[in-house]
């Protein structure tokens, strides 16, 4: 961040002052000063010949003839009715071809721009083609119609730097060869400077947080961005002419507001910005006078999340600016507003104070993160949100709200490669006589019987997605959730030999697999480590359904002597897994493991996530709350429906036993890991020693099995861990 130029030094009287000042603040509220002037703007109209004005007033360069032709020359050009530039021609081609520009050196925002309507010879259902930008892969196998989402006007965005040696800079457009008859075509082509280090991180700042991890992150010159998102939150869209000189758009936040129950808009026209800590051509004035925040009522606040989803790539870190101003007249000292910010379920800050952060009311500031969006399943996409939640009463905020002005997401490519996936085409024909009120009924049925979720996420268990076959059954992938999760669903077959117990404590060898890795990670190994991030997320299995617990991003050394109980560190992990104890002191132990391994036993038995906001009892939002009413509830109220009657209720009541003793506010209460295995090993036992088939009792003592648990562990271990213990 940039401060603000600074006042040369001068001689004033106290009335010359309040005059200057006046000035300067009606200047930098205005439009003058918050205006970028780009040292190069190239516009070209693909397609199309001569000159012509945009509505905003930016002149288009025909690429007909022209120092801005392709080549090779075998491009055709089409026109498309009453359109005005950069979408009223295009070019298209069944073979490659490139646009060669003579450029400047320095960081630029690249605009591709499709008109995707029907165009002669050429079907709307074949335009798959990859785009090259230098030595940028910025697109591939990429169709236009798909991803249009049914819009004739398109448009990609991109940041990236040109170096001085590199002036004649390349953008070439290659049909796939994937697809037979396929085409690339291209409606007009932008190519604007920026101001040098807006998104890219100056060479001598270290970066900034990277959440989920210890290190920071960059953007440097050797890395390539693409605008996903660009939300003025809370307030109307923002057109690329009412920009600050850089013809980005900036578009309202509505479609992507996932929970807001309630939330207010407040807007403030006629406050004077101090653009002191950032530059004032970051982001429009009115992203930082208007605003979403969670309303008055602090007992609702207090008990929802203020969030916001974003469909992403898989496989990609993501590059989130979050913009901040506090023009509210009530906020205006430091502790009146505090907040967490959760960015992809994990803590990004726990005490975000905008005021702390940028030193006064009025003046607008930006917080960047970065987000690794990691290869889930088969999963093209996943939903990146951003949560933003009342700090807990320990921060002693004056108000129990949040607040958020405006953000940017972009994707950061992977060795230069910005290449994602099309959406897939489902096409879901409604019969004729359903009605959206046998619709609302048929809906209903279907979540009073999960099973019948499972018969048609496998499409009622079809031969064709069985992936794989065991002694119990089959295992069918499936999708869940509107078809976006994808699921393996294993069915028990009847004539296997292999006991219906069996079946039933395999979900348990699991749960005991993970214990005993977590054991050894802090009893076996020469140092403690504390994982730091325990989720069922986490826990992986292999071929051979053995838990492996994984991903050592946030593991840290436990204490290094006797005298120290604890380790002090900032507080990292995911939301609804967290060690409350660790959140409030943030003092880690292996407690505090145990404590998000207690959450991941009772998603197992309660078969639900960790916060689920969709419930009208707030007292069964957070599952971790929900399983400590166990003591005085009865089991078979938190205990999944379809589980209850097939498992032996000593194991069950041990299970829970289990579970709710890890979930202990006092992590000096809690069970240490060793005494967790070993209280689910007892549960397993119970478990088998029930089975009628079976009809004998597991005569294995538990001290002996224990003995053996480092030897597993390491074994569960060897070939995925390696923690950095920072």
């Amino acid at each position: 961040m940039e401060s603000h130029r600074k006042i040369p030094s001068l001689f004033l009287t106290p009335f010359c002052i309040l005059v200057l000042l006046r000035h300067l603040a009606v200047t930098v509220a205005g439009d003058s000063l918050s205006t970028y002037t780009p040292t190069e703007s190239i516009f070209v109209a693909c397609g199309s010949s001569g000159t012509s004005n945009s509505s905003d007033q930016r002149t288009w360069v025909g690429d007909i003839d022209s120092e801005y032709s392709p080549f090779p020359a075998s491009s055709r050009s089409y026109r498309a009715s009453h359109q005005g530039p950069p979408y009223s021609t295009s070019r298209i081609s069944l073979s490659e071809f490139t646009y060669r520009f003579n450029v400047t050196a320095g960081q630029k925002s690249i605009r591709l721009y499709f008109y995707s309507g029907l165009y002669a010879d050429f079907s709307s259902l074949k335009d798959f083609f990859s785009v090259n930008a230098g030595s940028f892969t910025l697109l591939r196998n990429f169709s236009v119609s798909l991803n249009s989402m049914g819009v004739d006007k398109f448009f990609k965005e991109f940041f990236l730097n040109i170096k001085a040696d590199q002036r004649l800079f390349n953008i070439t457009f290659t049909p796939s060869p994937d697809y037979q008859d396929s085409y690339a075509f291209i409606s007009g082509i932008e190519i604007v400077s920026v101001p040098p280090n807006l998104y890219f991180t100056a060479a001598d700042d270290q970066g900034f947080s990277l959440v989920g991890q210890e290190n920071l992150y960059s953007i440097r010159n050797s890395n390539v961005l693409e605008t996903l998102y660009r939300i003025n939150v809370g307030g109307k869209f923002i057109s690329p002419s009412d920009d600050t000189g850089m013809y980005r758009t900036w578009i309202m936040d509505d479609d992507y507001l996932r929970e807001a129950r309630p939330s207010a808009v407040p807007v403030n026209t006629s406050i004077v910005l101090s653009f002191s800590v950032i530059r004032n051509y970051s982001a429009p004035i009115e992203v930082y006078t208007t605003a979403r925040t969670m309303g008055k009522n602090k007992t609702i606040n207090e008990n929802y999340d203020l969030t916001w989803e974003f469909e992403v790539d898989s496989g990609f870190t993501y590059f989130v600016r979050l913009h901040f101003c506090e023009f509210q007249i009530e906020i205006t000292e430091v502790g009146d507003r505090v907040f967490e910010i959760y960015i992809a379920n994990q803590i990004a800050d726990i005490q975000a104070d905008i005021i702390a952060w940028s030193g006064g009311n009025g003046v607008p500031m930006y917080k960047d993160y970065a987000v690794m969006i990691g290869q889930k399943g088969n999963k093209k996409k996943q939903n990146l949100s951003i949560a933003l939640h009342p700090a807990m009463r320990e921060w002693r905020t004056k108000y129990s709200d949040a607040i958020l002005n405006g953000l940017e997401i972009f994707k950061v490519d992977n060795n230069g490669n910005l290449a994602g996936h099309n959406p897939d085409i489902l096409i879901r024909p409604r019969p004729a006589a359903e009605t959206p009120r046998s619709k609302s009924r048929k809906s209903k049925k279907i979540q009073e019987n999960p099973n019948c979720c499972r018969l048609a996420a496998t499409r009622n268990f079809n031969d064709d997605l069985i992936i794989g076959v065991g002694g119990f059954g089959n295992v069918y992938k499936g999708f869940i959730d509107g078809r976006t999760t994808p699921v393996a669903i294993k069915r028990l077959n009847p004539a296997s030999h292999q006991g219906t117990m069996e079946f039933q404590t395999e979900r348990l060898q699991i749960c005991i697999g993970a214990a005993r890795g977590l054991q050894y990670l802090h009893t076996g190994a020469k140092h403690v480590i504390i994982h730091r991030d325990v989720k069922t997320a986490n826990i992986l299995l292999d071929e051979k359904w053995v838990a492996k617990v994984s991903d050592f991003g946030l593991s840290k050394f436990g204490p290094d002597c006797t005298s120290k109980t604890h380790v002090s560190t900032a507080v990292k992990g995911s939301i609804g897994y967290l060690d409350p104890e660790y959140y409030r002191l943030q003092r880690l132990t292996e407690k505090s493991d145990v404590y998000s391994f207690g959450v991941v036993l009772l998603e197992v038995l309660c078969a639900r996530p960790p916060i689920l906001r969709t419930v009208q009892d707030r007292n069964q939002a957070n599952l971790a709350v929900w399983g400590l009413q166990y003591s005085t509830v009865t089991i078979d109220d938190i205990v999944d429906p379809f589980q209850k009657d097939k498992i032996n209720s000593e194991c069950l009541n041990k299970f829970a036993e289990v579970a709710v003793s890890c979930l202990n506010e006092d992590g000096s209460k809690r069970p240490c890991m060793s005494d967790v295995v070993r209280g689910l090993e007892f549960a397993f036992q119970m478990q088998e020693s029930s089975d009628p088939e079976n009809g004998k009792l597991v005569e294995v003592e538990l001290s002996a099995q224990t003995s053996d648990s480092k030897s597993l562990t390491r074994d569960v271990f060897s070939d995925i861990m390696s923690p950095q213990g920072r």
